[in-house]
């Protein structure tokens, strides 16, 4: 769940003040030996079209966010290049909207 006081204004404008249902990725780890190969960025456009393929089905839950717990800063750097914005109260953790997603897919 998201917490409106932790999204910038732009996010958090016209929300409610109660928790919002997001979707928690876990963290993408990519083993040393093929960091740099281009498996981060294919397994987050992955989670993008699951995220966008889940919106639309009638009977999964409603979400508006995916949201995840950067484990150092060059991941961090790496979630922020594909749009995920910072928590305001909280500097390792990161989130998108889905209309941000939807935007990038196309």
């Amino acid at each position: 769940m998201i917490i409106k006081s932790g999204l910038d204004p732009f996010h958090a404008q016209g929300l409610p003040g109660y928790p919002l249902p997001s979707i928690l990725l876990s963290r993408l780890a990519i083993e040393k030996s093929q960091q740099g190969k281009g498996y981060g960025p294919s397994l987050l456009k992955w989670v993008f079209s699951k995220a966008v393929e889940i919106s639309a089905d009638d009977y999964a839950p409603s979400f508006r966010f995916v949201h995840v717990d950067a484990i150092d800063q060059n991941a961090k750097k790496f979630y922020e290049k594909y749009g995920f914005k910072t928590f305001i109260d909280k500097p390792m953790s990161l989130y998108i909207s889905l209309e941000t997603i939807k935007a990038s897919i196309g």
